[in-house]
C-alpha cells in the first residue's frame, strides 16, 4: 500500500526567472547583442546605468573608443581587428537597436537617471532604487581610495555590483585566458574578495548546468564553441539583506533618483554597506 501511494505521488516546481546582470565588458563585446535578445527571452536580464550613459553618448564614444576599450574583451575576433574598432562597430549596432525598434521589445532591465525611463520587471518594488543609490555610494568611498578620478568603466562596475546586491541578482561575466573574471580582480582591489568555487562543488554543478540548459535553449551554444568563456558571479553583501527605506515614492517621470528619499541614502553612506562582502564565481564551460 506504502509503495503504491509513493509511486502516484509528485511534485511540480513552478521556476522563476533568474535574475542576471549583465558584465559591461560582454555588452560592449561582439556578443553583447545577441546575449541581450536571446538570453533576455528566458532570463530577468539587467544592464548598468553608466553602460546606459555610454549607450546614449554613443557618437562621443565612436570618435573616442579608447575610454571604453580598457579591459579585455571576451575573445580576439581577428575580422574587428584592435579593440577600440570593435568597440566601435559594437556601439554602432546598439545605436541601431535604439533608434529603429521600441524600448519594451530589447528583453532588457535596467535603471536609468530618471525613475520614468527606467525599465523594471512588474512587481518589482521601488525600493531597490534606494538599495541601489546607497549601495553605489557606499561603494564610491573605496573608489575614491584607488584612483583620483574613476574611468567610465570603473563607474558601470560600481554600478554592476551595487546592482547585483541591490536586486539580489547574480552577474553574468566571463574570463580570458583561463584568468579571473577582470570585474573580480576590480573587485578585490576595492577590498571585496572573490574566489573562484572548485570544479567539483554540487551546488555549482546545478546551477551550471541550469544556465548551460538556458544557453542551449537561447541559441547561444555557439558562442561556446567560439571561445567565450562565460562565468557567474554571486555577490553576498550582508547589509543589502537589511537595507531598506521606510519612503515610498511611486514611479513617476517627474523624479530624479536624486531627488528621492536622500535621506535614506545619507544613513546608508554613514556606515560601510560592503563590510564584509566577498564574492564567489565559477566558469559554465
Amino acid at each position: 500500500m506504502t509503495a503504491a501511494l509513493v509511486s502516484d505521488f509528485s511534485i511540480t516546481l513552478n521556476q522563476r526567472r533568474w535574475a542576471c546582470v549583465l558584465d559591461p565588458t560582454l555588452a560592449l563585446s561582439h556578443y553583447g547583442l545577441p546575449l541581450v535578445k536571446q538570453l533576455g527571452e528566458l532570463m530577468e536580464l539587467w544592464i548598468v546605468r553608466e553602460l546606459w550613459h555610454i549607450l546614449d553618448n554613443p557618437q562621443f564614444y565612436l570618435h573616442q573608443p579608447s575610454l571604453i576599450s580598457s579591459v579585455q574583451m571576451p575573445i580576439a575576433l581577428p575580422s574587428y581587428g584592435n579593440s577600440s574598432q570593435h568597440v566601435v562597430q559594437t556601439l554602432k549596432e546598439w545605436e541601431r537597436l535604439r533608434t529603429s525598434t521600441d524600448r519594451n521589445s530589447w528583453n532588457i532591465h535596467f535603471l536609468a537617471d530618471v525613475i520614468g525611463e527606467s525599465c523594471v520587471p512588474t512587481g518589482i518594488d521601488a525600493d531597490i532604487i534606494w538599495r541601489w543609490e546607497s549601495l553605489a555610494q557606499s561603494l564610491d568611498t573605496r573608489l575614491d581610495q584607488q584612483v583620483s578620478k574613476p574611468d567610465i568603466l570603473t563607474l558601470a562596475f560600481r554600478d554592476l555590483a551595487a546592482l547585483a546586491a541591490a536586486r539580489p541578482a547574480c552577474i553574468l561575466t566571463h574570463c580570458v585566458n583561463e584568468e579571473a573574471p577582470a570585474l573580480c580582480k576590480t573587485l578585490q582591489q576595492w577590498g571585496i574578495a572573490c574566489q573562484p568555487i572548485e570544479p567539483t562543488n554540487a551546488i555549482a554543478d546545478i546551477e551550471r548546468e541550469q544556465f548551460r540548459n538556458l544557453l542551449v535553449h537561447a541559441g547561444l551554444s555557439k558562442f561556446l564553441w567560439a571561445g567565450l568563456n562565460l562565468a557567474v558571479l554571486h555577490l553576498v553583501v550582508p547589509a543589502a539583506a537589511t537595507l531598506s527605506t521606510t519612503f515610498a515614492q511611486d514611479w513617476s517621470d517627474e523624479y530624479s533618483f536624486s531627488e528621492i528619499d536622500e535621506s535614506t541614502v545619507d544613513q546608508g553612506l554613514s556606515t560601510n554597506l560592503w563590510q564584509g562582502a566577498q564574492g564567489f564565481w565559477y566558469s559554465i564551460t
